[in-house]
């Protein structure tokens, strides 16, 4: 499985980002090939000794990283307005992704 974590910097407009996501990212990504989860924080994000550098965090689950790189395709491809893409490119999150196993515990 393919963990992504998609992390939104705080310096952004908070509404810009809630558009980005509601709007273009979690519409495109739910339908996804291969996506077993899909998650948004809620709130604040918190981090030891002082306030998160991040605003929103959308956290994805894939089967594969062919079904995670896919789904970057799709979203690159989603074409629109150049203003639309320009916003796309200055709201980007920060992203990493990771191969996860589960653990029995």
């Amino acid at each position: 499985m393919i963990e992504v974590l998609n992390l939104f910097p705080r310096e952004f407009d908070e509404t810009e980002v809630d558009e980005l996501l509601t709007q273009r990212l979690i519409p495109q990504l739910s339908h996804a090939s291969g996506l077993r989860s899909l998650r948004l924080s809620e709130g604040t994000v918190m981090s030891r000794g002082g306030p998160s550098p991040y605003t929103r965090i959308l956290e994805a689950t894939f089967e594969s990283l062919a079904d995670w790189m896919a789904a970057v395709d799709g979203l690159n491809a989603m074409g629109g307005s150049p203003a639309d893409l320009e916003k796309f490119q200055r709201l980007a999150p920060l992203v990493m992704f990771y191969e996860v196993s589960e653990l029995n515990a």
